[in-house]
């Protein structure tokens, strides 16, 4: 065999093994492939610590009375979105009314131009009293402080309400939001979790049929101006009973720079630190839950064309306006035509009947 002979069988056989090298790489990792995909998907174990045993729903206090509606999935990626599987759950402390709180109910009574030698309270139920006289009403909560101020249709409510505007009022917006503050920090009911929240600015005017105020609409001269003040938000939002107006309120009028106070409400809870962890429905069982007509109908348009186009489904926690033993996690709907709908977000074998 000469030399060149050689050389080229030597290339040859390189040739092969290569070859033959290259198939078993390739079928290794194919079977490398085939197993990893039989394999089970590691299920991750949730740190529960479902400390309060099975608990209530949350009751949604503004709900609407609507029946089953139609409705259609319009998110931005067309799917639902990723969810935590579990979330905080807080407990509420239930206060007691002790005697102690005619002292307080007085004061607050005093702070609102009660003249309480005069007028005395009276008892609505075991839990409210009521100030009222020909001009002004204020309801108590004895337990939790709560309260409802709103100075009544009279000579004194049209006199503000007539009052001309500042011909800038806008410009004083800031001034409205700080006098709103201390109209609920003087009465010692601006907690941290109100002062660290968002507030909203809503321009509203008087609606003599319903003797009421209502949101003033472009070409309406505003009348008065309400500050919403909504509670901060923990690991997730904080949505409030009607979504787009929150329980803590001041509403003032004439809009200039001395404005007097129209109606006051606080109803805020405060809740222990000290949670316990659920586990949480996914948005796509939320989302079957809405189709099966399960979902509180929180806001709506008052004449629904078609079916209603959901544009985004997210988790957050309902802030109760009347007392309930845990600051849960919630679903919220939003979509076309005005929708908002509420759902208890913890999975239902966690819940009592």
């Amino acid at each position: 065999m000469t030399l060149s002979e050689f050389a080229y069988q030597i290339r040859v056989l390189g040739k092969l093994l290569a070859v033959f090298f290259g198939a078993a790489v390739l079928f290794v990792l194919m079977i490398l492939v085939l197993i990893q995909s039989l394999k089970k998907p590691e299920q991750k174990t949730l740190a529960l610590n479902t400390t309060f045993g099975k608990i209530e729903k949350p009751l949604f206090e503004a709900s609407l009375p609507y029946g089953k509606m139609k409705f259609a999935l319009d998110t931005i990626d067309g799917d639902y979105p990723v969810t935590t599987p579990s979330a905080n759950v807080y407990f509420i402390p239930e206060n007691k009314a002790t005697l102690a709180y005619l002292t307080r109910v007085e004061a607050l009574a005093q702070s609102f131009g009660f003249d309480t030698a005069g007028v005395k309270s009276e008892r609505i139920n075991e839990n409210w009293v009521k100030y009222e006289d020909a001009v002004r009403k204020l309801q108590i909560d004895i337990k939790n402080f709560h309260f409802h101020y709103l100075l009544k249709p009279s000579s004194e409510l049209q006199k503000l309400v007539e009052a001309t505007p500042s011909a800038r009022f806008t410009l004083l917006e800031d001034h409205f939001l700080e006098v709103a503050k201390q109209t609920l920090s003087s009465r010692n009911v601006y907690p941290a979790h109100l002062a660290a929240g968002k507030t909203n600015l809503v321009y509203l005017k008087y609606d003599l049929a319903q003797n009421k105020f209502v949101p003033a609409v472009a070409g309406d001269i505003p009348q008065a101006v309400r500050v919403d003040f909504f509670r901060k938000d923990e690991k997730l939002p904080v949505v409030p009973p009607k979504y787009f107006e929150s329980q803590n309120y001041v509403v003032m009028a004439p809009l200039e720079y001395y404005p007097q106070e129209v109606e006051v409400q606080f109803m805020s809870f405060d809740k222990l630190d000290e949670p316990g962890v659920y586990p949480l429905m996914s948005a796509k069982e939320a989302w079957e839950r809405l189709k099966k007509g399960e979902v509180k109908t929180i806001s709506v348009a008052s004449q629904i064309e078609d079916s209603i186009k959901i544009k985004e489904i997210y988790l957050g926690y309902y802030d109760p306006l009347s007392y309930q033993k845990y600051f849960q996690p919630v679903f919220i709907f939003l979509g076309d035509q005005n929708y908002v709908g509420y759902i208890e977000a913890i999975r239902p074998e966690y819940l009592l009947e």
